[in-house]
């Protein structure tokens, strides 16, 4: 399922706001030979054994739902929710939601490209890394805005079947520390993420707004 490129212009003028439509966008044990005259390894204990506890996954799931605001939001929290002490990078961030990406492929370049906007840069990254930067989410609203459905009904639009428009708008707020002194930001989100979710019951992610332009 795909939005047609003509159709995302089309959106941005009726809208009235600028949807970007290019360049807007993370593990053996080798143990060698027993030397000769190695003494014998000793008795096991008695005492039941506990294995350690597994790392947490640094990537926040994203939900496999047919329901388009309930996936914006899972998908929205995990391109918004990092911590640069994590063993992740930007990269991987971005492979991660472009597991969710169009089906087709047609949409994934472009939505790869608006992620980049989203996240911060290779280099970024090793700077926020100094100061132990993490980075979430707070959504305040969370809606189909209310020019979607004249859009979606524009014949000239060629919009397809299950493709939805959802405005997301909230806080991002990022804590750190510098010199034993703890430090927090936040920074007002707005964006549209265009969603497909046809009658399987799983939705995907087309194409992401710039931030700060989203529909209403």
């Amino acid at each position: 399922m795909r939005l047609n490129r003509r159709s995302i212009i089309l959106i941005a003028a009726v809208s009235g706001v600028f949807v970007v439509l290019a360049g807007v966008g993370i593990y053996g044990l080798i143990i060698g030979p027993r030397q000769p005259h190695t003494p014998p390894a000793a008795e096991p204990s008695s005492r039941p054994t506990t294995a350690p506890p597994l790392a947490a996954d640094p990537l926040r799931p994203i939900a496999s739902t047919g329901d388009a605001e309930a996936f914006a939001e899972s998908l929205a929290h995990a391109i918004f929710d990092w911590d640069t002490a994590d063993n992740v990078t930007p990269a991987e961030l971005i492979d991660h939601a472009l597991t969710v990406a169009d089906p087709t492929g047609f949409e994934t370049p472009g939505f790869r490209e608006d992620l980049t906007s989203y996240l911060p840069t290779k280099e970024q990254w090793s700077v926020l890394r100094q100061f132990d930067t993490a980075q979430s989410l707070t959504i305040d609203s969370l809606e189909v805005p209310a020019s979607w459905a004249a859009i979606a009904a524009d014949p000239a639009n060629e919009i397809v079947d299950g493709t939805v428009a959802v405005t997301i708008t909230g806080t991002r707020t990022r804590t750190g520390g510098w010199n034993g002194e703890a430090s927090m930001k936040t920074y007002p989100v707005e964006f549209t993420m265009f969603v497909s979710c046809p009658d399987d019951g799983h939705c995907s992610v087309l194409r992401l707004s710039q931030l700060g332009a989203a529909l209403h």
